[in-house]
């Protein structure tokens, strides 16, 4: 023993008695025999051959009488051989593992590491035996486990897939080839062609003819060459790919994946985002009671659209006593009251003429680009329209109202001095009525 060059020595192969292992052998590779190792004592009979306590290639055979499957006995045949233990093992560190399955269900996990060597030689190896059935039973449910994630996590990106974008192309730009991927049946379906032209056609199905020219000059090859790898561009047009009757928004992104001119490019229908972007840009913007631009509104419009004007006037309405009648009466009836004035000023408005609530009870009527005389007029129609509604119903009321128009000068015109000056002319139409 003290002469052999042992990699494990004896206190090792004790503690290796202490754990879970079914069985721990030393085989002597080239005196065909094997060693069972129980405890401490077996240590003795490597020194006597005639105390070994099987051959090995006996063993062997009936030991893949065990086995469950043909393949495992023929990863025991390569795994145990004696020939191949001996080149198995390049150094002293070195060790092998394999699992297999008995018969009886249960799993055992062999561990083979070299216990002899000589001249490069293997000459004794250590088997130990382990009962595998508990982890490998854990290996497996994690894998399933893993698979039942994966395959709910592939119904996932095929239900996004499917629902968020139409075809998906895949094209190499220097070879015009490439192909349409599309989703049918929860199956990925790729369909290669070689011809640019059909790519083409499928990405930009049959579009608006207010829309062609621009997306055919955007979207030709040297602007697509002139991308860089992670670069992308945007097309949004209308297209009736889906109804003939209907034309609907769709956003088409083009993005360079590789230096060698390949790219993916995937189309989505956004007219449902646009609308509910409209909804709550309008939510925004306006007034809730009374439907009119609201003060947020105004201030885009002076910083947006209120500039370079040759000219611009102002109304400035004020219901009056209002706070006395939400008192007298009820703050429901004097909601009536601001929805019926609000439709009056309404009922004027055109995209150059619009309204907005800017108090409690106040409204401003702004007209761009518009004459004095046709502010006259349109201040006379508002009355009458007033005059109309308030006939129709129920309700009784009293409006004031302050007006100014200036021409521009420099074309300038300050649109909140000017409601200021509308304000202020309120204040003195009021003083007179008193």
């Amino acid at each position: 023993m003290r002469s052999c060059n042992k990699i494990f020595k004896p206190l090792e192969i004790y503690q290796a008695l202490t754990e879970r292992y079914e069985a721990i052998y030393i085989l002597d590779i080239d005196k065909n025999l094997a060693y069972i190792i129980k405890s401490s004592q077996d240590l003795k009979s490597l020194h006597d051959p005639k105390e070994a306590t099987f051959e090995w290639d006996e063993t062997i055979k009936k030991f893949n009488e065990r086995l469950v499957k043909s393949n495992c006995q023929l990863v025991v045949e390569n795994f145990y051989s004696r020939e191949n233990l001996k080149k198995t093992f390049s150094n002293k560190l070195d060790k092998r593992e394999v699992a297999i399955e008995l018969c009886s269900g249960k799993w055992e996990k062999i561990i083979i590491q070299p216990y002899l060597i000589k001249n490069n030689i293997t000459k004794q190896v250590l088997i130990t035996v382990l009962d595998f059935t508990l982890p490998k039973r854990q290996i497996e449910n994690v894998i399933n486990s893993a698979q039942r994630s994966m395959e709910k996590y592939y119904r996932l990106f095929i239900d996004t897939v499917d629902n968020l974008y139409g075809p998906i192309i895949k094209f190499n730009l220097e070879s015009g080839s490439g192909s349409s991927i599309t989703v049918q049946d929860e199956n990925i379906i790729e369909v290669p062609t070689k011809n640019w032209d059909s790519l083409y056609k499928q990405l930009f199905l049959d579009i608006h003819p207010e829309d062609k020219d621009v997306i055919t000059q955007a979207s030709s090859m040297d602007k697509l060459m002139e991308l860089k790898p992670g670069e992308k561009l945007f097309y949004t047009y209308r297209s009736n790919r889906e109804n003939p009757d209907v034309y609907r928004w769709y956003t088409t992104t083009i993005k360079m994946t590789s230096e060698l001119g390949d790219a993916t490019a995937y189309t989505q229908d956004i007219t449902d985002n646009l609308q509910e972007r409209k909804r709550l840009i309008d939510k925004s913007e306006h007034d809730v009671l009374t439907y009119l631009f609201n003060k947020e509104k105004l201030d885009q419009m002076i910083k947006l659209e209120y500039i370079n004007l040759s000219s611009c006037g102002i109304i400035y309405f004020d219901i009056k006593g209002l706070d006395v009648i939400n008192k007298a009466y009820s703050y429901e009836h004097g909601d009536k009251i601001m929805k019926l004035v609000a439709s009056s000023i309404y009922s004027v408005t055109n995209k150059d003429i619009n309204a907005y609530r800017y108090g409690e009870d106040e409204f401003i009527l702004i007209a761009r680009n518009i004459s004095k005389d046709d502010m006259d007029i349109l201040f006379s129609l508002w009355k009458m329209r007033l005059d109309n509604l308030l006939k129709d119903s129920d309700i009784k009321c009293n409006v004031d109202t302050g007006r100014v128009w200036v021409a521009a000068k420099d074309g300038k015109i300050n649109i909140k001095e000017l409601i200021n000056h509308a304000d202020k002319n309120l204040y003195e139409e009021k003083q007179k009525k008193h």
